[in-house]
C-alpha cells in the first residue's frame, strides 16, 4: 500500500457554518466570496427537486419546507443533501477527503476533469 501524494495544499476557510460552500466557492474562483450564491443555487435545486429529497429529510425532527428554511440560512452547516445538489448544480465532482480515511466521491458530472476537493476535520468539524 503506497501513500499517493496528490499535492494538495490545505486552505483555511471561516468556520462559520458555510465553510462548506466556502470551500467549493475557493476550489472554483480562489476567493470565498461567493459563498451564499452556491448555497441559494443549492437549496433552490432541492427545493425544485421535492420530489427526489424529500423522503431523504428527516420529518421527525423537521418538515420539508422548514428544512428548506433552515439549511436557506447564512451559517447553517451543509448536510449530505445539500452537499448531492451542491455537486449537480455546479455540474461538480466533489472529493471530500479526511485524515487517513479514504475518499469520499460525490457525483456531480460525467466528465472526470470537473472536480472539485474538500478537506472536512472531523477534530474540528469543520
Amino acid at each position: 500500500n503506497q501513500d499517493c501524494n496528490l499535492n494538495f495544499k490545505i486552505v483555511d476557510v471561516a468556520g462559520d457554518g458555510n465553510c462548506f460552500f466556502r470551500a467549493i466557492s475557493h476550489q472554483l474562483s480562489g476567493h470565498e466570496r461567493n459563498h451564499t450564491k452556491i448555497r441559494r443555487s443549492s437549496v433552490a435545486y432541492v427545493e425544485a427537486n421535492k420530489n427526489h429529497f424529500e423522503s431523504f429529510v428527516d420529518d421527525s425532527q423537521v418538515n420539508f419546507n422548514k428544512y428548506i428554511q433552515r439549511m436557506s440560512q447564512n451559517g447553517t452547516y451543509a448536510d449530505h443533501l445539500l452537499i448531492l445538489a451542491t455537486a449537480s448544480t455546479l455540474n461538480q465532482n466533489i472529493i471530500i477527503h479526511m485524515h487517513k480515511r479514504r475518499p469520499v466521491l460525490v457525483p456531480g458530472s460525467d466528465f472526470i476533469e470537473n472536480q472539485v476537493h474538500v478537506f472536512y476535520d472531523r477534530e474540528q468539524q469543520h
